[in-house]
């Protein structure tokens, strides 16, 4: 198990919202980078080539940055047997069910479901807006709010434990 610095990067376009993860782990042989696209097929493995992941984290509109202990192999791996196992879809298997699943599967927040979150601006899909009481779909914008929340809370409940320790949870 290592470090990875994991960046849920959300980007708002007048019709759309997008997320998608990128990875960044620090090896002796510098830094490795994976991306987690819904729809873009997974490489088999993290790059060193560095440049299209910090351009993905430039362009985004959001960016929700912190860092987990696990092992980018087991990430690369799990990824792909869910990528490979499921098809994508619209309204099921899109991006931000693929967020919520990695955000569940590695980082332990519970997936939010349809209905718990309110009513928000940033909960459109495909040019409509769609409340959090529609349960057609998963969008990207609920994920991302509940992604925030839930690393906040929980950097509220080891800040006080660890008074002198610096923040490993900020989002940029």
């Amino acid at each position: 198990m290592s470090k990875i610095q994991v960046h849920v990067l959300e980007f708002f376009e007048c019709k759309s919202i997008h997320v998608e993860i990128v990875l960044k782990e620090e090896t002796d042989n510098g830094a490795m980078y994976y991306n987690i696209n819904r729809w873009a097929s997974p490489i088999r493995r993290a790059q060193k080539d560095c440049e299209p992941y910090l351009n993905l984290i430039k362009e985004a509109n959001k960016d929700l940055v912190f860092e987990i202990d696990e092992n980018m192999d087991d990430i690369i791996e799990k990824w792909n047997q869910k990528y490979f196992s499921e098809n994508a879809n619209l309204c099921c298997n899109n991006c931000a069910d693929t967020t919520a699943w990695f955000l569940e599967t590695f980082v332990n927040i519970p997936n939010p479901g349809n209905c718990s979150k309110p009513i928000a601006c940033n909960y459109v899909y495909c040019g409509f807006f769609s409340p959090s009481f529609l349960q057609c779909c998963t969008v990207p914008g609920r994920i991302m709010n509940y992604a925030e929340k839930a690393i906040q809370q929980r950097q509220r409940e080891i800040s006080p434990l660890i008074p002198s320790s610096p923040s490993k949870v900020s989002m940029a």
